[in-house]
Order: C-alpha cells, then sequence, then structure tokens
C-alpha cells in the first residue's frame, strides 16, 4: 500500500500444514515469498502458479500431491523460475512490506464512515441454543432489530458492521439477554483459542476438539490467573487429528489429536503465525494438558524477558530446557 492506495502484492507460495501421521515425508510447512506482483499482474501469475503445480506436482503420491512438498524439493528459486517462464515475463522481487502485527478485530471499532462494526468472539465458531446460552437466537434478534452487516473472520468469530452510534448499547442489551459473554469479557487465552470441528461432524476426526476445548479453557484460565499471566496473550489450537484444519502447528500452544482422548502438545509457534512449533510431548490425555503444561507456565513467569511472547520463550529455552522443567518437581527452582 502506497500512499492510501494498492499498488501490488507479495506472493507467497508453498504453505500448508496438513500431515499424515503414518507417512514420515508428510509435514506442515509455512509459505515462502516468491515475488511481488501488481494488480494487473496477479491473476496471470496465480494461473501460472496452478500450472506449474499441475506440470510438476507428485500426481502419482497423494499424500504429497501438494504445492509445498514440490516447492520444498525443488526450491523457490526454480519455481519462481518455472512461473515466469509461463507467466511470459520476468517478475519483481518481494518487497519489505510485511504483517507485523495481528489485529482479531474483537470487540468495538470505529469503520471510518461515522458507524461502528463490533467483532462477536463465537467460542470455536459454534452457534447454538441450549439452556444457558442461545447463539442462534442472539444472532436473529440482532438481525432482526439491527439489521447489521455481517462479516466472518479467520477466527471463527463474527463482525456485525455498520452500527450506528445510538446502537451501540442496544447490541450489547441483545447479546447479554441471551446469556452470552460480550467479546470484552472474555480471557485473553479464549479469545485467541481456535478448535476444529472433529467428533462428531468429520469423518477424520480421531478424538476430541471443538466440544473439549472450552472445558481446557477452563482450566487454563484459573492455572494462568493463580500464577499472574491472566493479562497474556496466548494462541492456544486444538484439532481431532493430524490434518491441522485449526493450524495448531504454527501456534504457541497446538493440541493435537493422536489417539482416543490423548493428544500431541506443540509448543513454540508464534502470535503472528510466521514460525512453526515444534513437539513438546506426545500422546497426553485429554485431562493432563493443562497439568503438563503449568511448568513451563511457571518457568515463563520467572523468566520472561522483555515481554516476550509465550511462544517466543519455548523457541528461546529450546526443548531439551523445556523438557527439564517439566520434570522438576518445583518448575522455578532451577
Amino acid at each position: 500500500i502506497r500512499d492510501g492506495q494498492v499498488i501490488g502484492y507479495n506472493v507467497v507460495v508453498g504453505g500448508g500444514l496438513g500431515v499424515t501421521p503414518s507417512a514420515k515425508k508428510t509435514f506442515p510447512r509455512l509459505a515462502s515469498r516468491m515475488a511481488f506482483v501488481t494488480k494487473e499482474q496477479a491473476v496471470g501469475v496465480g494461473e501460472a502458479v496452478v500450472k506449474v503445480q499441475r506440470d510438476f506436482g507428485y500426481r502419482d503420491d497423494r499424500k504429497r500431491a501438494r504445492l509445498k512438498y514440490l516447492i520444498h524439493d525443488r526450491g523457490v528459486e526454480w519455481f519462481r523460475q518455472q512461473v515466469e517462464q509461463y507467466y511470459g515475463s520476468k517478475l519483481a522481487d518481494c518487497t519489505h512490506d510485511d504483517v507485523i502485527e495481528h489485529n482479531d478485530h474483537i470487540g468495538w471499532d470505529q469503520q471510518g464512515d461515522g458507524r461502528w462494526f463490533y467483532g462477536f468472539n463465537v467460542e470455536n465458531g459454534r452457534l447454538y441454543d441450549d439452556s444457558n446460552r442461545a447463539w442462534k437466537a442472539a444472532l436473529r434478534d440482532i438481525c432482526s432489530e439491527l439489521n447489521p452487516e455481517i462479516r466472518l473472520t479467520a477466527h471463527q468469530s463474527i463482525l456485525f458492521c455498520n452500527i450506528e452510534e445510538q446502537d451501540r448499547t442496544k447490541l450489547g442489551q441483545l447479546i447479554k439477554k441471551r446469556g452470552l459473554p460480550l467479546s470484552e469479557e472474555i480471557s485473553n487465552v479464549r479469545r485467541w483459542s481456535i478448535a476444529c470441528v472433529a467428533m462428531p461432524t468429520c469423518g477424520l476426526a480421531i478424538t476430541e476438539s471443538e466440544r473439549v476445548l472450552p472445558s481446557v479453557m477452563d482450566e487454563m484460565e484459573k492455572v494462568l490467573e493463580e500464577l499472574g499471566l491472566e493479562n497474556e496473550k496466548f494462541t492456544v489450537r486444538m484439532t481431532g487429528c493430524p490434518n491441522g484444519c485449526a493450524r495448531p502447528y504454527n501456534a504457541e500452544i497446538g493440541f493435537v489429536g493422536k489417539a482416543k482422548g490423548k493428544y500431541t502438545i506443540y509448543v513454540g509457534g508464534s502470535r503472528l503465525g510466521n514460525r512453526l512449533g515444534f513437539i513438546f510431548k506426545d500422546l497426553i490425555p485429554l485431562e493432563s494438558l493443562v497439568s503438563t503444561l503449568r511448568p513451563l507456565f511457571e518457568v515463563f513467569k520467572k523468566e520472561q524477558k522483555n515481554n516476550e511472547s509465550f511462544g517466543d520463550f519455548c523457541t528461546r529455552a529450546g526443548l531439551d530446557q523445556l523438557l527439564a522443567w517439566s520434570n522438576t518437581p518445583d518448575a522455578t527452582s532451577h
């Protein structure tokens, strides 16, 4: 963006988080920066990317028939050369622009036209009605009375847009009327948590995810509050299998379903999602997930440097040190 105008795009290629547990040749991968394209070039370059994958991708091996494996094996420079050949001209190098922060758009924000939008946190993206909370009824009330424009976020939440100043209080009342928490009342750790649908909806699920993450968050909230970490942000993602639909591999804390009722714990990803985490412990029972992480939280509270995130802390410490701390009866007495 230059002078408020979009002049083009940095093209990144080869990202993908899906993993097949039985195939060691599969793995998560972050996308690589390839080239800069103008708005006029974008569609043509996109077509060229697809054609290169069509002609060179591993179509004979379904488990590796994705673009990320081709780029991992051949390199992004080779891939760029092929794209340029199919596109018909050289491409410019990526600019230095990059994502430096993340806004989940939760809570109230001005739209810039005198009106407001409200980011409504929907836990795990599931809208349902029961005796305690009525998400669907609240949505119906809001649409009927305020008629907002609705947008969905990548964090499974809802944006109510085009809200007039005089209707802001009314929106909050409609939410509370149905027993739902306002976004401002959500803890940081719950706010930044995501789960895939898993059982009973997904046929690939090995174990639970969406239906159990709220209880995991309940326990984690208590532990973090006990340790004085309730104001810290933690990105927590849970999936019911290794396919990675909730993006656990680049989260600060990832719970990946490995067997019925058991999970692989990943740590060390980043809040921005631009760093992959690493396996901390494997085959941890659901009921032990938070207690397994508690020693790390305790050391993080004591050893945190310069307001570093939990993911940065885990990466700085490294796996061996994390394991040593986790096996110490008093994790803070190192």
